[in-house]
């Protein structure tokens, strides 16, 4: 096998994304590859050598040493399953298929995580025991799981419709501007046409993404202690203009001291999906009203408005990941539906609650968000409006005036693109087609804040970032940094907060996002008071 064998089979051990083993006779683990420490929490060093034994569920255990058994008695293939115990002190069932060498008197393992597959059967049989004597209650239970079955097909079918709308006006207008045929009048149109369904599908790539870290728990939150009053308002005042488009009232009655623990990027994302649902189901002339205030150790903060409510029907799946309110064909609101799912699994990280208000249809919809309060940090200045969007808003070309900013992006057209905005927003930018240059131009002339790509040649956006951290402070080791990147898993954000940037950014970046960044990261990079990152 040509291109190196040994290598390809090392690598495949190392990205299996089963747990891979190999063992003695005597129980003792001997390899093992990165999946063990994924799925049950132990890093590699901690294992090796020790008994797997000490692993097992003692229900187990038994099991698990017949198996050992089988395998030194000559067989040369053993499944078994059992419960492996979390380094958290958690079990996960694993479904093993091993094979033994005598002479080597070793095992080899591969073994799958059948823990949601287990609970699901688990609770199958234990409601068929229960109900053994019931048809009833078996047909009930297999309409359900057809139910889910074609809940799943029906978002699958609604993800496919909301990503192929948007596409096809793009695709059609564009196709039109290249014809070179249209007028001044239209080709304006064209492209706010365009750059509206981008953003319609830059919304939906990452509430994909969104749901998909929260449902796998891989969601990091960067927490510190912020005053409520903050993200609530900037929610708030990203829908002033789309509820005076619709001619509805939404108000937010000023409130400072709100002080809870959390990620305000993550807050913020939970207040902006409960009132983007507010506005868009409110009917034009309505009230969208938006309450904070402290009720015992708790921050408390309601959103009600005055619209169709919600049916009794949906109701006890407001929260389910694959459940829309509105039939797939005489919707009159876009989207796919999993705003609040995402606010739930959200705020349960936060140690938080939402509750919603039991239905009573044509009167609106009131939701509740509950966190818990905590105490001020020292200095802390105080969040003097609710919404700051209801202020005359600074002009682009003032928003980042006076801000030195540097972009490493070795891709031409996005470079450009990024210090053309920038520049339009007032910063003084530069760019770096890579983290060699982009470490020589910060040498040269210290920026206020950095913004780096991570995917580069030569050198990647982690290395870059960590060398500039490995500089003193009073050489720019603590320059405030985002990483913008088309890397947008959860693990991706994960990894560049944990090498050094303050802010992870998904490309595509929406302009008025990346400046609130900017603002927010060469706020922190100046004395004075201010909020901080």
């Amino acid at each position: 096998m040509k291109g190196g064998g040994p290598a390809r089979y090392a690598k495949f051990f190392d990205l299996s994304l089963d747990l891979l083993c190999i063992a003695g006779f005597d129980g003792s683990l001997k390899e093992l590859n990165p999946a063990w420490e994924e799925t049950l929490g132990y890093p590699r060093q901690e294992l090796l050598g020790r008994p797997y034994a000490e692993l097992v569920h003692p229900e187990d255990r038994e099991a698990a040493a017949a198996a050992t058994r089988r395998l030194a008695g000559g067989e040369a293939s053993v499944p078994f399953k059992g419960r492996w115990r979390c380094r958290d002190g958690s079990y996960r069932w694993l479904l093993w298929e091993a094979r033994g060498d005598p002479e080597e008197k070793l095992i080899y393992a591969a073994g799958r995580d059948i823990t949601e597959h287990q609970r699901l059967d688990d609770a199958l049989r234990e409601a068929l025991q229960r109900n053994a004597a019931s048809l009833d209650v078996e047909k009930a239970a297999r309409a359900e799981a057809e139910e889910a079955s074609r809940a799943r097909d029906r978002f699958l079918a609604l993800v496919s419709h909301e990503l192929r709308t948007p596409l096809t006006a793009v695709l059609g207008w564009t196709w039109l501007l290249r014809s070179g045929e249209l007028t001044s009048g239209q080709r304006d149109y064209a492209l706010k046409v365009i750059a509206r369904n981008m953003e319609i599908e830059r919304q939906i790539i990452e509430e994909l993404l969104d749901i998909s870290g929260l449902m796998r728990r891989r969601v990091v939150l960067k927490k510190q202690t912020v005053d409520l009053a903050g993200p609530v308002s900037d929610a708030v005042a990203h829908f002033l203009s789309p509820a005076q488009a619709k001619n509805l009232r939404l108000t937010c009655p000023a409130a400072a001291g709100l002080w809870v623990e959390g990620d305000p990027l993550r807050l913020c994302q939970v207040f902006w999906n409960i009132i983007s649902n507010a506005v868009k189901f409110t009917p034009a002339g309505g009230k969208v009203t938006v309450l904070m205030r402290r009720e015992g150790g708790r921050v408390v903060v309601t959103v009600e408005d005055t619209g169709p409510g919600i049916s009794a029907e949906f109701y006890p799946h407001l929260f389910d990941v694959f459940r829309q309110q509105e039939e797939a064909f005489t919707r009159e609101h876009r989207g796919l539906g999993l705003g609040l799912t995402i606010v739930k699994r959200l705020l349960d990280l936060h140690g938080g609650t939402v509750s919603v208000d039991p239905p009573a249809p044509g009167r609106g919809a009131r939701l509740i968000v509950a966190l818990t309060l905590a105490a001020p940090p020292p200095g802390a200045a105080v969040w003097a409006a609710a919404a700051r969007g209801a202020e005359p808003a600074a002009e682009p070309a003032q928003l980042l005036k006076g801000v030195r900013i540097l972009v490493v992006e070795d891709d031409e057209d996005t470079r450009h693109m990024l210090t053309a905005m920038l520049v339009h927003g007032g910063a003084d930018a530069r760019g770096a087609p890579s983290a060699l240059e982009g470490f020589a131009a910060f040498s040269q002339a210290r920026p206020d804040v950095v913004i780096s790509d991570i995917a580069m040649p030569g050198e990647d956006g982690y290395s870059f970032i960590r060398r500039i951290r490995a500089l003193r402070p009073q050489d720019g080791g603590l320059v405030p940094a985002a990483a913008l990147t088309a890397y947008a898993t959860p693990d991706d954000r994960a990894r560049a907060l944990n090498a050094g940037y303050q802010m992870f950014l998904p490309k595509p970046v929406d302009p008025a996002e990346l400046f609130t960044v900017v603002r927010l990261l060469a706020q922190g990079s100046r004395p004075g008071p201010g909020r901080g990152l």
